[in-house]
């Protein structure tokens, strides 16, 4: 599979320097994978005529724990569509409101997000790329990632394929946006305290070798 992004980089030190991260989630080609441009048909006006990627997977980058935030955006599909994050359903296009959001920590490391998104007519497109429902980019019922190469949202757009077929993934649209959690990376400050806490029991190790 081919990564569109960079691990993530995590630098601590005690020299105050504080994390750094290139992208905490990004968008994994595979072989049915393909780049398409959006069509402006597409009733949302952030994903219109943008270009994304057709069968790929959205991976979390580091073995760290995550804040994942799910939110719905957008659908403009007769049928109801739905996100599925862990089993459980999240959002229903049937009675979702744009801004709706849904928080998980994500413990499993690097790998394939857990989701996937159930079509009115009763298909299941996974993310996981190694399931039989996975997201193909050459299937009727399939997603599209849509990534800027660098921040850590995703937003995606479903395309049913219900009765119009018109392949403009507005179909039911959800932004992913990852964050560490806060214990998961050393502050500065707490690294600095824990250097000079260490330094402290140097010297003092050192003094009583002394006498």
């Amino acid at each position: 599979m081919k990564s569109l992004g960079y691990a993530i980089a995590l630098t601590a030190a005690f020299s105050f320097t504080s994390s750094a991260n290139a992208a905490l989630i990004n968008v994994v080609e595979d072989a049915d994978s393909a780049s398409y441009t959006i069509p402006t048909t597409n009733d949302y006006a952030e994903l219109a005529g943008k270009t994304g990627t057709l069968g790929a997977h959205i991976f979390a980058n580091t073995d760290a724990e995550l804040e994942l935030t799910f939110e719905y955006l957008f659908k403009e599909a007769e049928l109801k569509n739905s996100l599925w994050v862990g089993g459980k359903e999240i959002f229903n296009s049937a009675t979702a409101t744009a801004g709706q959001t849904y928080t998980m920590n994500w413990t499993a490391g690097s790998g394939a997000l857990d989701f996937s998104f159930l079509t009115g007519l009763g298909i299941y497109v996974d993310n996981d790329p190694t399931s039989a429902n996975q997201n193909d980019g050459t299937a009727k019922q399939r997603f599209i990632s849509y990534w800027d190469g660098i921040s850590d949202e995703i937003l995606l757009g479903l395309d049913d394929s219900g009765a119009s077929q018109d392949a403009d993934f507005d179909d039911i649209i959800v932004k992913v946006t990852a964050k560490l959690k806060p214990h998961s990376v050393p502050e500065p400050a707490s690294l600095a305290l824990l250097g000079m806490g260490l330094a402290g029991l140097g010297l003092r190790r050192k003094q009583s070798a002394a006498k």
